[in-house]
Order: structure tokens, then sequence, then C-alpha cells
């Protein structure tokens, strides 16, 4: 639950935002307004949070400006979107980068400049969709499971398995679809509740001759 709410990207970029900000556009009123919240902003994909939605279209913006002159986006925005992963624009950002890049992606433009403009690109893109910020909060994404009812917070794994590696070791996992993830199974909906309220069922420690392993009881795919 602490993974899927708190928004671990902030972490790395926002001391790098919040400086370009500094840097680039000091006397820009509206962007110390926003420096300010997401100073204030405690990093938390929080249902209503402005904050986090502003700093949600930055880095989508700062994904387009970045790579799709040089990448596209691989004929599909979501998997552009998923494919630039946080680490690939952190060795383009970072100031001491842990990796060196095969190629300027910044074009030869300075790293603040590009993330002021991109932060200006999503307030405008935000303007355009939703009106005034008043409107802009975090709306938290729902996980579909029709006919089921929805669960929010999709920022989890599908499949979920936990082990503490005790004597003997335990185990807890969570496949809300079923392992069919066919919606006419009998099945189907049987670790959806569980799923809803961040549960999880015990696995089974089954030992044998030959080995030892995990194994789901309760449920059948």
């Amino acid at each position: 639950m602490d993974i899927e709410g708190y928004d671990v990207r902030a972490d790395f970029f926002k001391p790098l935002l919040l400086r370009a900000i500094r840097r680039v556009a000091a006397n820009d009123v509206e962007l110390k307004m926003v420096a300010d919240l997401l100073k204030r902003w405690d990093n938390q994909r929080s249902e209503g949070s402005v904050a986090a939605t502003i700093f949600d279209a930055w880095f989508e913006a700062m994904q387009d400006i970045v790579f799709s002159d040089d990448l596209g986006d691989f004929g599909d925005k979501s998997l552009f979107r998923m494919a630039i992963q946080p680490s690939l624009l952190w060795y383009v950002l970072a100031d001491k980068p842990p990796r060196r890049l095969s190629r300027d992606y910044l074009n030869g433009e300075d790293k603040d400049f590009v993330m002021v403009k991109a932060l200006r690109t999503a307030l405008e893109r935000l303007r355009k969709e939703r009106g005034e910020i008043a409107h802009w909060g975090f709306r938290k994404p729902l996980w579909r499971f029709d006919p089921l009812p929805p669960i929010p917070g999709p920022n989890r794994g599908a499949y979920i398995q936990l082990v503490e590696v005790t004597s003997p070791p335990r185990g807890f996992n969570i496949l809300p679809p079923g392992q069919s993830e066919d919606p006419k199974s009998p099945h189907y909906s049987d670790q959806h509740p569980l799923a809803l309220r961040w549960q999880f069922k015990v696995m089974e420690l089954v030992v044998d001759d030959a080995n030892e392993k995990f194994h789901a009881t309760g449920f059948n795919p």
C-alpha cells in the first residue's frame, strides 16, 4: 500500500525541478506558486492532490520533449510511457549520472531550461483539459476487473507474492483475476475482495523427498 501511494520519482526529480525553477524562472509568478505547491507536497499520490497531478503531467512532458524526437512514440503512447523508465530520464538529468548515454537527448539545451519548458507545457495541457487549477486534483487510476467493481491504485503487480525467510518460511500471495483471468471462471472473483482491502492469502509450504515448494491453497485457478 505504501509503494502504491508514494511517488518515488519525486525523491529524485523534484529537487532538480525546484532548482531549475529557481534558476530559470525566479520571477515567474505562476511557476513560483507551482514550486511552493511541490515543496509542500508529501510525494503521495493522494486523491485530490494538485501537486501530484502537476508532477505527473510534468514527468510525461519531460518524456515527450526529451525522447520523442529520437525514439518516436513506438506507435503506442502507453507503450512509450512504459518503456521510457524514470532511470533513463535520471541518466539524462542527474548531475553525476550513474551511466553514460549513447547520445545527447537534450540536443545541447541546458537541463534546467528543458525542465522548465516541460513544466510550462504540462501546465498548459492541464489548463486545456481541466480548466482552473481548482479542478486539477489527482484522480487515482482504477484497476478494472469487469464485471467486478474496479480496484483503486493500479500501481502494484497483478500478482504479488511475499515470502518471509524464516524457518520454516512463510508465504502470502494475491492474484485478483485468478490464474485464468477468465470472467466466466467460477474463481474469477475469489480474490477480488482481498485485493480491494490490500490483503493476501496464505501459501502452504509443501515438503516432499525431492524438494520444498510453496503452493497456494484455498483458491483454484
